[in-house]
């Protein structure tokens, strides 16, 4: 999905085929289906797909046990990509909404960075940052 999302029409890129794997990925999981349709709307400039696909994923967390039990982090790692963390912290932001979690996730992802992680940690920061500066306009 990732793949189809980022590489250029003339390498195989479509975002049409991104989305019929997501289609696929929420199937199987919806909560990763709902935030790779984000991401690919995202990337894709379709600014109120994705905010309406984040705010489905971050209402579909309250359903996950994993996400609300206090696992260890050898456990939850293993079960969910890194890239997740992100997008639940991205998707707090874009709608506003769930900023202690999506406080929570971000440090979560910037704790498990690795090499592999889609998101520099540059990116990952800023996010932390916007999560705390839109938490401090709420409580004025």
């Amino acid at each position: 999905m990732e793949l189809y999302t980022q590489l250029p029409g003339f390498l195989g890129g479509n975002y049409s085929k991104a989305l019929d794997f997501a289609d696929e990925i929420e199937q199987i999981s919806p909560i990763n289906g709902y935030f790779s349709k984000a991401y690919i709307n995202d990337h894709s400039g379709k600014d109120a797909t994705a905010k309406l696909y984040y705010s489905k994923g971050l209402d579909s967390l309250k359903e996950l046990s994993c996400f609300e039990n206090k696992q260890s982090e050898a456990t939850h790692s293993k079960s969910h990509l890194n890239s997740l963390h992100y997008l639940i912290a991205k998707g707090s932001v874009v709608t506003n909404t769930q900023l202690n979690t999506g406080q929570r996730y971000i440090k979560y992802y910037i704790r498990l960075f690795s090499s592999k992680d889609r998101e520099g940690l540059e990116a990952a920061f800023l996010l932390q940052s916007q999560i705390l500066k839109l938490k401090s306009q709420t409580s004025e």
